[in-house]
């Protein structure tokens, strides 16, 4: 991976055109996704397994369980696996 490019795109879910032309537009192959308050991450998910992206955050809840990383949080009621 050393020595690829990097460009970063922020786009804005409120005003910016739908997820999924900003992604086609922009060329996007890894989507960030941060902290989120009036925005369904569902979409987001939906979109990005459909395009297949790779799809990153640092909010635990925002995980799914997958039968490849079944020790994620369960996105569902955003509750934690682990007891």
């Amino acid at each position: 991976m050393a020595g690829l490019p990097v460009r970063t795109v922020m786009i804005d879910l409120e005003k910016s055109i739908p997820l999924d032309q900003a992604i086609e537009i922009n060329g996007l192959n890894i989507l960030y996704v941060p902290p989120l308050r009036a925005f369904d991450v569902k979409t987001i998910s939906t979109i990005s397994r459909a395009r297949k992206i790779l799809t990153l955050t640092g909010v635990p809840a925002y995980s799914i369980r997958t039968s490849r990383f079944p020790w994620t949080p369960w996105a569902e009621g955003l509750k934690s696996s682990s007891t």
